[in-house]
């Protein structure tokens, strides 16, 4: 009866808090899309960008188109300027050699039109002909073009993420499947949140391909031509195989009441690589192994937490933004960090270098406190000092800080609590079982 009130008390609490929560999706979804809007139109933009270059052909209106293509070439790349070149061209088919037409407003409109913006407007500062040269013709241009301008989070390290595999992972070839997914889109969504890198996508390459093949379409407005050459490359490469998802459910039939219980061990690994995509070179490696009473799809949420946390401490360590007397401000937020979960409070000394290598190793590193989250923002943490050790509250605004989650089990906190509080719910009903055993044997 008490596991059943438990069991009770649990869902009853989910319950409530799955209606809360239904409450509140629809304003915190409309919430979230304006601020992400607003943060994608402040990061990246359409600016125009005026180039002086030569261009040469045997007409004169061979040498604009010349000079248009480079000029857009320069600031958009070949692969622009090729499409441009290609609707500049046809703009200009009927109109022979005309210099009258060329200098025209109404051949300005159309080659703003023609190009969808990219070529804004133009000015031909000379004009030249090279008898040695077959007369050939030179212009001089000052061109105003159109340029996407990448968004600055594009600065930071870039991630892309290969498909985990799984192909030789011990158990169940569809539950390793379901894994390495599930593990991969956890600690990718882990990354992001952290605002540390720039995560490039690799898995829906073909979906964003057709919508750049769209912009080309005489449908889409002005200027979204510029969009087309901006994809960029990836600095490391994260890989992942699955090499265990087994799953194994055993019965144990009690022989008074016939009752069954079930009990459900999984295990869990993964082997994760980060690659320099420029020399192969394996930056980190790890192997992360879970196995408890419990589903892979719970082992799965916790082991990617494990890893998003190796990879970013590895590289991005949480560092102490501010200090506010016994109030630390972690300079990461969203559900990167979690409410109520301790963390190591460490102070960075000296550097130091391998002494084969002379490779630096990082810097010295002394844990001098502990310290509690008490709340989270987007991008931000709240923590209470709990413990302080060789320095005082107030040296630790003049003191070069971060901070390393404290290790735990397979668990948070909240988690474990409960958890606990079932084992010992089981193991005083186990002691009562052992004790009645004894007076009548073969009860189980």
């Amino acid at each position: 009866m008490r596991d059943m009130e438990i069991t009770n008390i649990q869902a009853n609490s989910f319950y409530v808090s799955f209606r809360r929560l239904n409450r509140l999706l629809g304003s915190v979804l409309v919430i979230g899309l304006l601020t992400l809007a607003s943060a994608g139109h402040a990061a990246s933009k359409l600016t125009f960008v005026d180039v002086t270059t030569e261009g040469s052909g045997k007409t004169i209106n061979l040498a604009a188109l010349d000079g248009l293509k480079m000029a857009v070439s320069q600031v958009n790349g070949a692969t622009v300027a090729a499409s441009t070149a290609t609707s500049i061209s046809s703009s200009m088919s009927g109109q022979g050699d005309s210099k009258e037409y060329l200098y025209s407003n109404a051949f300005q409109q159309q080659i703003e039109t023609a190009t969808k913006g990219v070529v804004k407007s133009w000015t031909i500062l000379s004009e030249r002909q090279d008898p040695n040269l077959g007369n050939l013709y030179f212009l001089k241009m000052r061109v105003t073009v159109a340029k996407y301008e990448e968004s600055v989070q594009l600065q930071r390290l870039r991630l892309a993420f290969s498909y985990f595999g799984y192909y030789q992972a011990k158990g169940n070839r569809d539950d390793a499947y379901q894994m390495a997914r599930e593990t991969q889109e956890r600690i990718t969504d882990y990354l992001t949140q952290t605002r540390r890198f720039a995560i490039i996508d690799r898995q829906n390459m073909d979906r964003t391909q057709k919508e750049l093949d769209l912009i080309q379409g005489e449908d889409f407005k002005v200027e979204e031509m510029a969009r087309l050459g901006n994809k960029v490359g990836a600095d490391y490469m994260v890989i992942g195989d699955i090499t265990n998802a087994t799953t194994k459910t055993t019965k144990q039939v009690m022989q008074s009441t016939g009752r069954t219980f079930k009990k459900t061990n999984s295990h869990l690994s993964l082997s994760l690589r980060i690659i320099d995509i420029a020399t192969s070179q394996v930056k980190f490696a790890d192997t992360f192994e879970l196995y408890d009473e419990t589903s892979l799809a719970i082992l799965a949420r916790d082991m990617s937490r494990q890893a998003g946390e190796f990879i970013i401490n590895a590289i991005y360590p949480v560092r102490i933004v501010a200090v506010n007397g016994d109030q630390l401000t972690f300079g990461q937020g969203g559900d990167t960090i979690q409410r109520g979960r301790d963390y190591n409070i460490i102070r960075l000394g000296n550097r130091i270098f391998d002494p084969y290598t002379k490779e630096s190793l990082g810097r010295e590193e002394t844990i001098i406190g502990t310290a509690k989250v008490i709340s989270v923002q987007a991008r931000t943490s709240t923590a209470k000092v709990s413990t302080l050790k060789e320095v005082t509250i107030e040296e630790l605004a003049s003191t070069d800080l971060l901070v390393r989650p404290v290790v735990m089990g397979k668990r948070n906190s909240k988690a474990l609590a409960a958890k606990k509080s079932v084992k010992e719910v089981i193991k005083k009903g186990q002691e009562s079982m052992d004790s009645f055993k004894k007076e009548v044997d073969n009860d189980w």
